[in-house]
């Protein structure tokens, strides 16, 4: 016996529908509002994640920059590691089995001009019509700038962790220079990635003394020693420096006096003297 669909509607239309229009109405009206509703809530979705896109807040900023500091040092170890295993694949063998401690790659002889260096000078303008008898080092001597501070993914993750418990609370960065400013927004962005409040940090020339990064207070109160301690964790030393700019009291109004403030100077150069 063969069931015909429209006969069931015909008999659930006369049984309950009947008489009572209303009845329809709201048959008719459920499903397009779940239809309506579905599509409402796919626009907003996509609606909310373009603003957001649009307009990061500094927590999903620092955030990002503390996640894109990990990748990049994991992907420069991976590399560095895979190149490795290519080159000892490439290194001949010693008689004894071992592999040879020094590998030079012989000069390409498809006749493409040689590429020139420091260590590979024949024939460029620093040894030009004369041989090259072995590599050639360029020494400086005196003052040289020190090498740029940067915060490594580990530190960076120690010190987030760290002060998070700690959120809520205002800092202040005075840096001086721009290798001390850059630092700064490094140790900013994890500040601000652990929900803590800029109370306006500046950049100030002249130095204070308390060294290259320091803490600038007189009375070492719990929360100074709790982000002193934090920064030790992170391996990064944080000294008192009573007599450090703490800020102009105009900033203290407007942002609010910090409970920290710290204060990056910018490095003393390094002194490289020549071989006796």
């Amino acid at each position: 016996m063969e069931v015909n669909p429209v006969e069931w509607f015909v008999w659930i239309y006369g049984k309950w529908f009947v008489g009572h229009p209303w009845r329809g109405f709201f048959v008719v009206l459920l499903p397009c509002l779940m239809v309506f509703s579905l599509l409402i809530g796919a626009l907003w979705v996509r609606a909310v994640d373009k603003y957001n896109e649009e307009h990061p807040t500094p927590k999903t900023q620092a955030v990002a920059t503390i996640s894109e500091l990990a990748t990049a040092s994991q992907s420069a170890s991976m590399q560095a590691a895979t190149q490795e295993a290519v080159q000892a694949e490439q290194l001949p063998s010693n008689t004894d089995g071992n592999t040879a401690k020094k590998y030079k790659r012989k000069a390409d002889s498809s006749g493409a001009p040689p590429t020139y260096s420091v260590t590979n000078s024949q024939g460029s303008i620093i040894n030009q019509n004369s041989p090259n008898y072995g590599q050639q080092n360029v020494e400086v001597y005196g003052d040289v700038p020190a090498p740029d501070r940067h915060l490594s993914p580990a530190a960076s993750t120690i010190l987030h962790n760290e002060l998070v418990a700690l959120a809520g609370h205002k800092f202040r960065l005075i840096s001086t220079g721009i290798e001390a400013q850059q630092y700064a927004g490094e140790i900013q962005a994890v500040f601000i990635g652990s929900e803590w409040s800029d109370a306006g940090s500046i950049s100030a020339g002249g130095g204070d003394g308390g060294g290259p990064l320091s803490i600038v207070t007189a009375t070492e109160t719990d929360m100074v020693k709790a982000v002193r301690v934090a920064f030790r964790k992170a391996n990064i030393e944080l000294p008192l420096n009573p007599y450090g700019y703490s800020g102009p009291v105009s900033m203290d109004r407007i942002r609010g006096v910090p409970d920290v403030v710290i204060r990056i100077q910018a490095q003393p150069n390094i002194t490289v003297k020549p071989p006796l």
